[in-house]
């Protein structure tokens, strides 16, 4: 049996309550069975070993119940989440994997609004939406049959330095719904024919663009959105976009209030409301789960993107009258919204992650799945990472919201984090059971009374339980010991069959030397010592001549400690590997020589009362061959020999001795050489380059001699003056 605890069962043991017990770890179990006298915090399978019965045993596990279950539908009321809620009962360090499944449902209504922007330089892109308006409502309804189309326009602020005064032109505004969501299409193609000739322009290069994004999301009942309609904004524009902060130039210093304004079909805050952030923006998007779709000029794309980073269902398109309309940008982006899904979480407090079956059956970590056709039905999981207990509360609950981005459907977790008992909502107070002085839950005493505490400590000491276990109203409750199963035990917790000495690694030499009993080692009769390692017979000094030891030395604790003057070692002190060998005696052989090769009284404890003799030569005594070994030692620069034995041992007395060298004058020699050498080598450097250098100067005076230099004989010699003749010049005149 593996007697080690881990780590979590250390946490378990620790706990004093059942409600911290159950918290602490997903292994551990809370008994509240009244007679159970052992540590009531532990994993299940201890506390059955230790006696508690099963139905005594606190042990929640995780588990979920439908709460609403609706079929899947199509068309305007479609189901697409299912389920819809469900009751998650979570145990705190646990994680969960809850599974649902999205359903792509056909003919799912659809709310269309466009926002366009109303400057000068937009003419052409409306003048294009208007030519092909019809085609494009057709061509959306080809992929639903529940289509509403609305459309509302923005400008700017009408306040300087946003836009100047005018008195002979339309009312300028900020933003305006022309047609309501409908679905009266015709209606709808007129308007953007009409807004063609109703665009304007501003002093600044920035619009109110966000001005119209908000309202348009906030006043659902005057947009006209649906509850459960797929709400996509196309905003159109070709000018970047003011925003918070950007209303102090015209002098309003009120912040954006996120609610609806408008009254008829125009925005009337525009001059008491500064723009809205675009936290603002992203939250709003998110809480009433709508789609926008930037179409915007590409001088102005990279400024979109990103503004768009952080917003979940908002995408950018590049708005380009050439290549891609406002009309070719919708149909595109629809049908890839319409064929994709992607799963969001509301509750950021809990980093929920998902895993799908996209394509195949494998499972893979994605929340986003592309290329689905309708009525097609896909596979999530939700994975719920480890929660945590709050301190002092009993059981928390949590609401989490899955949702596909753009889509109103909605998956509801209401997670509730077990973190209490149910038996500690009832506790008996002064139970019979804790002596009517204590309060018993969960089967465990709970007392306020200083006084009960003082019979919990051990010889007046101010340790509770001799801090080895739990006071309970006067009564210890022992805890396990560290890394192993076993507990502490005694009135006080004061004893264990685990602190005791170890004879070769073993607790008390193991079963069949003692038992630890209380601290202490419990010896079998043939055994002895603190830690019942000793034997008390010797028959395991005995040697092969029956000899305790060998007769060079003392059993103690069954073991022989040989003398170590006698050379004998091992197990009985039976092997000699000095005998008969030279390193016996040397010391007996130093003290002879040391004594004048006088073999005196103080030399026979070392000899070790061996027949010592000097002698001549080995020759002599005709020694040669006796069998014993000519040894040879050392002693002040000398080489003594000797011969030794078991019994005699003979010493030579003539020595040899080694020359002692004279260092310093073997030094101051070696230094002179070395500056003799040195001389030597400077004379014979001299020598030859005196020779060099004479036979130099012979040489350059030879030369020297044998040169006769003259203007007229020097080769080298040039006149300053050079003299030419003209070839055409002749001396004759007359010829």
């Amino acid at each position: 049996m593996n007697n080690e605890i881990t780590a979590n069962e250390v946490v378990c043991i620790n706990q004093t309550t059942c409600s911290a017990c159950i918290s602490a770890s997903p292994i551990c179990s809370w008994c509240q069975d009244v007679t159970f006298t052992k540590i009531r915090c532990d994993t299940q399978e201890t506390l059955k070993a230790n006696g508690c019965t099963h139905f005594k045993i606190v042990n929640p596990k995780t588990e979920s119940a439908l709460l609403e279950n609706k079929a899947t539908s199509d068309g305007l009321t479609a189901v697409q989440m299912k389920p819809q809620k469900i009751l998650l009962r979570l145990r705190p360090h646990e994680n969960a994997e809850v599974p649902f499944k999205f359903y792509l449902a056909q003919d799912y209504a659809v709310d269309m609004y466009f926002l366009m922007d109303l400057s000068n330089t937009m003419k052409v892109h409306i003048e294009q939406l208007a030519h092909v308006s019809k085609h494009l409502v057709d061509d959306i309804r080809n992929l639903t049959k529940s289509l509403q189309v609305g459309i509302g326009s923005f400008v700017e602020k009408d306040l300087l330095p946003y836009s100047q005064a005018c008195f002979n032109c339309e009312e300028k505004y900020d933003f305006k719904q022309e047609i309501k969501l409908t679905n009266k299409f015709t209606e709808f193609q007129t308007k953007v024919d009409e807004l063609k000739n109703m665009t304007g322009e501003n002093l600044d290069a920035p619009e109110a663009g966000l001005d119209a994004v908000m309202q348009s999301i906030v006043c659902g009942n005057k947009i006209g959105w649906r509850n459960e309609s797929r709400r996509l904004i196309i905003y159109s524009s070709d000018a970047p976009f003011h925003f918070a902060g950007d209303g102090k130039l015209g002098g309003i210093i009120i912040p954006n209030d996120g609610k609806c304004h408008l009254k008829g079909n125009k925005y009337l805050e525009d001059k008491q409301q500064d723009y809205p952030s675009v936290s603002q923006i992203a939250q709003k998007i998110q809480d009433n789960q709508i789609t926008v779709i930037f179409a915007v000029s590409g001088a102005q794309l990279k400024t979109y993107q990103n503004f768009v980073k952080n917003i979940r269902g908002a995408y950018v398109s590049e708005l380009n009258s050439q290549t891609s309309t406002i009309a070719e940008i919708v149909k595109e982006r629809y049908k890839n919204i319409s064929s994709s899904v992607e799963m969001s979480v509301i509750n950021r407090d809990i980093n929920i992650t998902f895993m799908s079956k996209c394509s195949g059956s494998d499972w893979m970590y994605t929340k986003h799945c592309d290329n689905l056709k309708p009525r097609q039905t896909l596979e999530f999981k939700a994975l719920i990472p480890p929660q945590k207990c709050p301190p002092g509360k009993q059981n928390v609950v949590k609401n989490i919201v899955i949702l596909p981005i753009g889509l109103k459907q909605k998956f509801e977790i209401k997670l509730e984090l077990i973190c209490g008992c149910d038996c500690e909502k009832t506790p008996q107070i002064k139970s019979p059971n804790c002596d009517r002085i204590g309060n018993l839950t969960c089967g465990k005493c709970y007392c306020d009374n200083p006084e009960l505490f003082e019979k919990c400590q051990i010889y007046n000491t101010t340790m509770e339980c001799s801090d080895r276990g739990s006071c309970e109203c006067g009564k210890c409750i022992c805890n396990k010991i560290p890394n192993t199963q076993n507990y502490y035990y005694g009135e006080y917790c004061e004893c264990s069959n685990y602190s005791c000495p170890n004879f070769n690694g073993i607790i008390c030499g193991g079963l069949s030397h003692g038992k630890c009993e209380c601290n202490k080692c419990k010896c079998e009769p043939d055994f002895q010592g603190e830690d019942c390692g000793c034997p008390i017979s010797s028959s395991t000094c005995l040697s092969k001549n029956n000899k305790i030891c060998n007769g060079y030395g003392q059993c103690v604790c069954g073991v022989c400690q040989c003398n170590k003057k006698s050379g004998y070692k091992g197990k009985t002190c039976e092997n000699c590997p000095t005998c008969g060998k030279c390193g016996k005696f040397e010391d007996c052989v130093k003290c002879v020589i040391s004594q004048k090769s006088e073999y005196t009284k103080k030399c026979v404890e070392r000899c070790y009362d061996v027949e010592v003799e000097i002698v001549e030569t080995f020759e002599d005594r005709k020694q040669l061959n006796d069998g014993r070994e000519v040894c040879m030692v050392e002693i002040n620069d000398c080489i003594v020999r000797y011969k030794n034995g078991i019994d005699k041992l003979s010493i030579l007395r003539k020595q040899d001795c080694k020359k002692v060298i004279n260092l310093v004058a073997l030094i101051v020699g070696i230094i002179g050489g070395i500056f003799l050498v040195g001389i030597l080598i400077l004379i014979l450097w001299k020598i030859i380059t005196t020779y060099q250098d004479r036979r130099e100067l012979a040489r350059f005076n030879k030369e020297r001699d044998n040169a006769k230099w003259t203007p007229q004989s020097n080769p080298l010699y040039v006149d300053a003056s050079t003299t030419f003749q003209n070839p055409m010049w002749n001396s004759n005149p007359n010829q």
